[in-house]
């Protein structure tokens, strides 16, 4: 295997790995019947809880349509979560719009600190792929990587279970109809 197909198969194998292990907690949620591509189901009131954390926030929370990919006219509609924490002055400031970086982690982690929330409404959309009602999960990838993890995880074996391992991955996402090719940081960014 080359270089190159390495370090790509890895960085998305971690980009799956990642994906499923953050958002097992978050409850599904649907496109609703009749919605549009950027339609904003009416917010309603909700509890936030950052995964991964005790804090708790009283806030409206809704749901975005966006086309699975975007350059293709015909594409289905997927839903992401979308969160809104009301500042507490009555005259709020301009609302602040958290996004998170890194591949793979869910935009729905972060527990924001009280002197934010004093002037700004904080908005939070959740990530195509982790935190809507499409998950890349990829349960496929866990063996290899936990076989080679303090091992030989740079060898060639390794690196042949890795990308078969994405490979299988993959056909398992595109055989239950995922379009793949939508799920890119400009998608993202579109969103």
């Amino acid at each position: 295997m080359n270089i190159k197909l390495f370090w790509i198969t890895l960085v998305l194998a971690s980009v799956l790995l990642l994906a499923g292990c953050q958002a097992e907690d978050r409850p599904a949620l649907a496109v609703p019947q009749g919605a549009q591509a950027g339609d904003l189901t009416q917010m309603q009131p909700c509890e936030y809880q950052p995964l991964d954390s005790q804090a708790k926030y009283s806030a409206e929370c809704g749901t975005l349509a966006v086309p699975e990919n975007w350059e293709k006219a015909s594409s289905r509609l997927i839903a992401l979560p979308v969160v809104r924490i009301p500042a507490r002055e009555q005259q709020p400031a301009e609302p602040v719009f958290y996004l998170q970086g890194g591949p793979g982690q869910s935009n729905l982690s972060w527990a924001p600190p009280d002197w934010l929330l004093a002037k700004h409404d904080l908005v939070f959309v959740g990530y195509r792929g982790i935190d809507g009602t499409v998950r890349l999960s990829c349960p496929e990838l866990s063996r290899p990587l936990k076989a080679h993890l303090g091992k030989d995880f740079f060898s060639d074996q390794a690196q042949a279970e890795y990308a078969a391992a994405v490979k299988q991955c993959a056909a398992s996402h595109q055989q239950a109809g995922v379009d793949l090719s939508g799920y890119t940081v400009p998608a993202v960014i579109q969103d």
